[in-house]
């Protein structure tokens, strides 16, 4: 259970560490915590595959299997499970150390370029395109100042991924809303139209960009990302890496003082009348009267009725909502109306039925709970 859980974490990037007993040490025979082959470091290896993992047999180790689980939880850009491996069945061993050189928690400082000529060139690219459009994924949440702050220089609407939902308010003018296979009518026009794509802390997965078909018109992409693997996904690239907020600051900064192609306020202008239909045809789906049902043979809400319905109260108390996949996890991140990030959680990646109440459960233990609500759907 604990392994299949590991799952949703790899797939969001939270950094949490798993201990399992691996296998007996002096081969007593089968234990109940391990997997049933006669074979050893089964645990290690699956683990390693899944994430990064700790085999700790020798007390003398600790120290190196601290530094790699910190470096790995607590990772930048991409944290994600760490597994540590304990022998079963073994007789406690004492061990001299200096606490002193236990590894701490460690600190990222925030990086950015320091070569002044790429954010000029991306600056000019952006201030010349006539329809730019700005995705953001999960990398921007901790950003929306600068996010924000970089859209109103660059001129651009912006298109939303399902984890980030509230990093741009709900009603501002240049939120498109989510943009994807599953996204909204103003989200994927503007990523049909544009001419130059920026991509914030994304790592373009399916979804995002219609499996890499989603950009049809764009010419050229400036990507501000931490992981140089997802840094050149997309061929054309002016490369950006590090801190998304340093980096979007610097770019908006620059064009700023730079004068614009006149034809972005044309592009704004068609981009909030794509929002105002879109935020009609949420509004028609989220609201009205309920619905006759012929199995149920009386009224009831649709799905949107309900998830609009909670969302609202959800606002009113300010209480986090955690989504479920599935259908309802796809209506879910088109309806809510979120003002700020970390409002809704989402899974993504790994289908994890049953991870809304699961999140419930963690407020319990959490040092500063809040009040949640568990979207689940029939499939889950």
């Amino acid at each position: 259970q604990a392994m299949a859980g590991s799952l949703a974490a790899a797939s969001n990037g939270v950094g949490v560490y798993h201990i399992y007993g691996d296998e007996t040490t002096h081969g007593e025979g089968y234990n109940m915590q391990q997997v049933p082959k006669p074979e050893q470091g089964l645990f290690g290896r699956i683990t390693a595959l899944m994430s990064a993992s700790y085999t700790l047999h020798t007390p003398a180790a600790l120290r190196d299997g601290l530094r790699k689980g910190a470096t790995c939880v607590f990772h930048p850009w991409k944290a994600a499970p760490f597994y540590w491996n304990m022998p079963i069945n073994t007789q406690p061993a004492s061990l001299t150390l200096r606490l002193g050189a236990l590894p701490a928690r460690p600190i990222w400082p925030a990086l950015a370029p320091v070569d002044d000529a790429v954010l000029d060139e991306a600056a000019r690219a952006i201030a010349a395109s006539p329809r730019v459009v700005m995705k953001l994924g999960g990398g921007s949440r901790r950003a929306a100042h600068a996010v924000e702050k970089l859209a109103a220089a660059a001129g651009a609407a912006v298109v939303l991924s399902p984890g980030t939902l509230g990093v741009l308010p709900d009603g501002h003018p240049q939120n498109m809303h989510v943009g994807g296979s599953k996204g909204s009518i103003s989200g994927n026009w503007a990523m049909e139209e544009a001419d130059l794509l920026i991509t914030i802390g994304s790592r373009a997965v399916c979804q995002s960009d219609c499996s890499g078909i989603g950009w049809p018109k764009v010419t050229r992409v400036v990507n501000l990302n931490a992981d140089p693997h997802d840094l050149n996904h997309y061929n054309a690239t002016i490369a950006l890496p590090g801190d998304a907020g340093t980096v979007a600051e610097l770019l908006a900064d620059r064009l700023e003082a730079m004068a614009k192609n006149a034809e972005k306020e044309k592009w704004l202008g068609t981009a909030r009348e794509r929002k105002v239909e879109w935020q009609a045809f949420r509004k028609s789906r989220g609201g009205g009267e309920p619905r006759l049902d012929p199995v149920w043979q009386r009224p009831v809400l649709t799905q949107p009725q309900v998830i609009a319905t909670a969302d609202r109260f959800c606002r009113e108390i300010d209480a986090l909502k955690f989504f479920d996949a599935g259908d309802v996890q796809a209506n879910g991140f088109q309806i809510v109306e979120d003002e700020r990030p970390f409002s809704t959680f989402t899974e993504s990646g790994s289908s994890y039925m049953g991870f809304a109440v699961s999140a419930l459960l963690a407020q319990a233990l959490a040092d500063k709970g809040r009040y949640g609500v568990a979207f689940t759907g029939d499939g889950s």
